[in-house]
Order: C-alpha cells, then structure tokens, then sequence
C-alpha cells in the first residue's frame, strides 16, 4: 500500500513554475499621442452670404436648457453622466512625469491638453482634444495669484494713473481685479453663432480652467494686418457678423465694453466672426446708464473717456464705428 500511495504522488507531481505571464498590472502601453489635424470647418462658399442676428420670430436662444443637437453637447453635462466626482483637485490632477523627473498634467476631466497656442499676462491658452469625442476646444488657463494681483488693462486704469489716485471712484473703492467671474457668469448665459462658446469651467487651488470653442484663424487684427487692408465684400461680411452679436447681446441688456479686433476672432474657412473676452462685459437695466470707465482707449467712445455716465449700447456702437 505504501508503493501505491509513493507511485500516486509521483504521477501528480507539480510541473516547475515557468515564467510568470504579463497581467493587470503590467504597465499598459503607451497612449497613442493626441491627433494633430485641426477640426474640419464647413466649407467656405462661393459667395458671402448675409448674417442673420436672430430668427425668423425674433425669438433670442439664451442657455436655459440644453441643446439638442449630440454635436453641441453640454460638456458639463457629459461630465455628469461619466461621473459624478468633483470639478476640483481629484479631476484635474491627471499627470504623467516627463523625463526631468516633473509632474505635467496631460488631462483637464476628460480633455486631453495639447500645444500651447497663446500667452498672455496672467493667462495662457492651450488646445484640448476630448477623450471620448473627436471634439477640439481651447483652454484658457488662469493662474489664481496672478489674476488677482493684476488689474485688467482698462481705460479706467489709465485715467487714474495720470491721476495719481489709487482708486477710480470718489467713494475710494480699489479697482476691481480681472473680470472672470463677470466673464463666466456672462458666457454662460449667452449662445450665438458669433459669440465663443464656453463648454465647461473647472478648477482648482492654484488655476481656473475655461474650456473654450477652438477657433483656428486668429485675431481681426492680424487678419487686416496681414492683408493690408480687406475688399468691400469681406469686410461686409465681417462687419456684419460682428453687428450680429452685438445685437444679441444688446437684446439680453448685456453690454461688452471692450470691443476692439483683438477681441474678435476668425474661422480660418469660411470667416466665420467669434467674440471673445467677456471679462469687462455689465448687464445695463432698462432707463439705467453705466459709468465705470473701461475698455481700450483708442476704441472707446467719448463719454466713456470723460468718465460721465453712459449708455453702455450707444458706447458699443461707437466701438463698431472704429473697429
């Protein structure tokens, strides 16, 4: 019996243990580097056409609820539906460690980041690809301690420092810092096809994020610049592109204040207008007029440089007139 039990164990003998196969926590490869190529616009057509400002009934569109086509989805919204965590550290501290050893954020939620394509004195914008949609945007990203150390670039800025004063009232309230909530605040209510589109904010301790609509064809300025000048067609088109938004705004009582061709973007395509930076943007009650100096001076209106009370539409227009 005792040969029958040692001859049992030699037929179930263990095999050697032979190399242990890659598992879940091998490294997974590489992620394949974000694509490059731009978003395709629509294509541009043979002749210009005129640019509406409102529908047909005159009914304005403002961001009450959500739209309904998928390709204009609230990123917000896909946020929610993918989880539920917070906006703040856990969901924008995705970093990978370059070869230096430092830690670089590579995704906002579920933007990946991409080149950077602008800079400016508290800000820097950068390219964003979504992660699961093949959808580009930019990200404006603001460093906390250096927006609120900064005084935005305004007219109102200028006249008291020819002033000596330390304030731009007779109350002595200090200058108000960079606009950005007044800027979230505003695009968020506003949703035209010439005004940016804010699709989500995020944040944390030391940064705010404003992902942006990605338009490819840069600034009025250049545009013009570039070209020596525009044919009277195209700059009809322009013109009245930027009239449009202008008066959508003007519909909903918010007036911009700083509107000047570095503040106004292009499609590369088809030259469709985009409007930007809403940060000295106010909302203007019927029968109430304004009267913080503010934009830029050589694009202001004459009230608003002698720092009487304004009408904040009439001062738009006179912008336009300039631009």
């Amino acid at each position: 019996m005792a040969e029958r039990y040692r001859n049992n164990r030699q037929a179930g003998k263990r095999q050697p243990l032979g190399e242990i196969r890659t598992g879940a926590n091998t490294p997974s490869a590489t992620p394949k580097q974000m694509k490059s190529n731009k978003p395709a616009s629509s294509p541009p057509s043979r002749h210009l056409p005129h640019n509406e400002s409102l529908e047909a009934n005159g009914s304005l569109a403002v961001r009450n609820s959500q739209p309904n086509s998928p390709e204009h989805k609230r990123v917000s919204q896909i946020a929610s539906e993918q989880d539920r965590d917070s906006k703040r550290n856990s969901a924008i501290s995705t970093t990978s460690t370059n070869a230096s050893g430092r830690r670089r954020k590579t995704y906002i939620g579920h933007w990946q980041l991409g080149k950077t394509i602008g800079k400016g004195g508290c800000s820097r914008v950068r390219v964003v690809r979504h992660r699961f949609r093949d959808q580009y945007g930019a990200v404006k990203i603001i460093t906390r301690s250096t927006a609120e150390s900064t005084r935005a670039q305004s007219l109102a800025n200028l006249i008291e420092s020819t002033k000596g004063n330390a304030s731009f009232s007779a109350s002595g309230q200090k200058p108000i810092p960079f606009g950005l909530e007044r800027e979230i605040a505003v695009m968020k209510l506003l949703e035209h096809q010439n005004i940016v589109r804010l699709y989500d904010v995020w944040e944390n301790r030391n940064e705010l994020y404003l992902i942006m609509e990605y338009v490819d064809g840069g600034e009025l300025f250049h545009y013009v610049d570039e070209r020596k000048g525009l044919p009277e067609d195209e700059a009809v088109y322009i013109f009245r592109q930027i009239v449009s938004a202008l008066l959508y705004c003007h519909r909903l009582l918010i007036c911009h204040r700083d509107l000047k061709p570095e503040n106004i973007l292009l499609n590369q395509r088809d030259l469709t207008v985009k409007l930007i930076d809403f940060g000295m943007a106010a909302l203007q009650p019927k029968g109430r007029q304004l009267s913080t100096p503010c934009g830029s001076p050589h694009y202001a209106a004459p009230e608003v440089v002698s720092s009487k009370p304004y009408d904040g539409t009439q001062a738009d227009v006179w912008s336009c007139g300039v631009i």
